[in-house]
């Protein structure tokens, strides 16, 4: 449904639990948000902050579907486009020159998105950046397996060079395989199902050597300031989402990020990337880069780095606002806290380990007391099966 332009339109796609943030945060600065995802259950639906909901077809069956809902709704023109995961960020790169005549895009232009989405690419592009990196090896047929393993070592990580339509395919964001015969089995299962595969070497360590690092690039190319965090733990273990953060100090992964950030020319979009310390080397590896808004978004604000405020402030041209961030903050996604471990007993923690990374002052993502509902639709499944109800 139109509105009365009173205010900057703000189009956040998709905004399930990547995008709540985004719509609660935008929609308080005044813009008129408008929430847009394939799945009608999305909980931003239910946020009293989400003032329009709009249901797209699925963007792996109808690629382009919210280009087109953007080009149509003129009166929406002049808003602020977020994509909040991978496939409509590749949608909104996609159809960049005719989007940014009429959108304000949070999207990085040129070649740095289009890097960043590509695995393979984001891991030459951090070489040539001066980062260390796993070995990783792209991996066109099962003929390719010994030779690679023989470069990677066993146990290895088979892993899509696009992860997003691996995970909504598997349910998972890689493979996991110890013997050359695992790797072949694994290996047919993607490829059928067209996924460009890449066999990766293993960092070995348990989750708290992960480390991730978040900000904003300005439309300048100047940066925001970082917050750092350990993935002190994360779900499902070893390959899988944080489901604890904590702020801390870490200038050698900020330089890191600003060099890689830099050499891709990323400008324009919040990012995030993640490395691992390879106590082998002494070094930290890099694992991955996100040129957009992600969960642990809200844990930056949580921390003293308000991105969205950033983000809206570049958009609008005003004045970037003052950032104090603070240290040694804990953050959890308390639905994958409630799961942990369920179905990997050789990764529980004791009692008091568990108190100790969960005991007050701990952050809740997605929870907000002016805005309960999405968050008790997002934890009821688990809630609801725990009790067997």
């Amino acid at each position: 449904m139109p509105y009365r332009k009173a205010s900057t339109a703000a189009i956040v796609a998709p905004c399930f639990v990547n995008g709540l943030h985004l719509v609660r945060e935008l929609a308080r600065k005044g813009a008129y948000t408008v929430a847009a995802d394939c799945n009608p259950t999305s909980i931003a639906f239910r946020s009293r902050y989400a003032r329009e909901c709009v249901v797209l077809p699925d963007p792996r069956k109808e690629e382009g579907a919210l280009a087109d809902l953007l080009l149509k709704r003129r009166d929406l023109y002049g808003g602020l486009v977020v994509p909040s995961d991978d496939a409509y960020l590749r949608e909104v790169h996609s159809h960049w020159d005719e989007l940014s005549r009429h959108y304000r895009l949070a999207v990085s232009p040129g070649k740095s998105t289009a890097i960043a989405l590509d695995k393979d690419r984001a891991y030459q592009a951090a070489a040539e950046a001066g980062l260390l990196c796993p070995q990783t090896i792209e991996i066109e047929s099962a003929a390719d397996l010994p030779s690679a393993i023989g470069q990677t070592g066993l146990p290895a990580i088979l892993r899509a060079a696009f992860s997003l339509d691996f995970v909504k395919d598997f349910a998972c964001k890689s493979f996991f395989v110890t013997s050359l015969d695992e790797a072949k089995a694994r290996l047919d299962q993607a490829l059928a199902s067209g996924h460009r595969m890449l066999l990766q070497e293993v960092v070995p360590g348990p989750d708290r050597l992960i480390v991730s690092c978040r900000g904003y690039a300005y439309d300048s190319g100047e940066l925001s300031p970082m917050v750092c965090s350990s993935k002190r733990l994360q779900y499902p273990p070893l390959f899988g989402i944080s489901n604890i953060n904590e702020s801390i100090f870490l200038p050698e992964i900020a330089q890191m990020t600003t060099r890689l950030l830099k050499h891709l020319g990323v400008r324009g979009t919040i990012f995030s990337n993640e490395f691992k310390y390879d106590r082998r080397t002494g070094a930290f590896k890099f694992i991955e880069l996100n040129c957009r808004s992600v969960l642990s978004t809200g844990f930056a604000k949580y921390s003293g780095v308000d991105l969205v405020e950033h983000l809206w402030r570049d958009k609008m041209g005003l004045p970037p606002p003052v950032s104090r961030l603070r240290l040694h903050r804990r953050w959890t996604y308390i639905k994958d806290a409630l799961l942990r471990h369920r179905g990997y007993p050789q990764h529980r923690l004791s009692a008091r380990e568990y108190w100790r990374l969960y005991r007050p002052p701990i952050g809740l993502a997605l929870f907000d007391a002016r805005d309960l509902r999405p968050f008790l639709l997002d934890i009821k499944p688990l809630i609801f099966r725990r009790l067997k109800l």
